[in-house]
């Protein structure tokens, strides 16, 4: 009982409006500052006001209409880490790797730094391959839904 009540207390909810619809997901654009995003931790920064979000249309919204969407705020803590905080780590750690392990070998400091730079760009790319493979395997967890057609 209070794994479900804990997930209840996770979801976030936003409202906004379909822009385009592909098969059963819908391009949803919303406002930040809305009521959910204050207990949000992120405060989003978007240039233009607006945000889009890629949400599953089971219950039928039509381009135009405004839309209620649901949220599970942990969802964006794992994009977050998935996508920005593991790829910097591995930058880090593989220009790090990558200049130590040319000093050790006695290269010179300018091959050591292209090394350096060369495994850390590697290693973001094999991050973000990893971290689209779990994407993909959690997306009916990753999603929006549109839960209400309000208008």
């Amino acid at each position: 009982m209070r794994i479900a009540v804990e997930r209840e207390i996770q979801k976030m909810e936003e409202e906004g409006i379909v822009l385009s619809i592909a098969g059963n997901k819908a391009t949803v654009q919303i406002e930040p500052e809305q009521p959910g995003c204050e207990h949000c931790s992120h405060k989003c920064n978007v240039q233009e006001g607006k945000i889009l979000l890629e949400a599953d249309n089971s219950i039928g919204a039509m381009v135009g209409q405004k839309v209620r969407l649901q949220t599970l705020v942990y969802t964006r803590i794992i994009g977050s880490i998935l996508f920005f905080v593991m790829p910097t780590i591995t930058l880090i750690c593989g220009i790090g790797g990558g200049i130590y392990w040319a000093n050790g070998y006695g290269f010179s400091q300018k091959a050591g730094e292209l090394i350096g730079i060369t495994s850390g760009l590697i290693l973001v790319g094999i991050t973000y391959l990893f971290a689209c493979l779990i994407k993909n395997r959690l997306k009916g967890n990753l999603i929006s839904k549109i839960v209400e057609i309000l208008g």
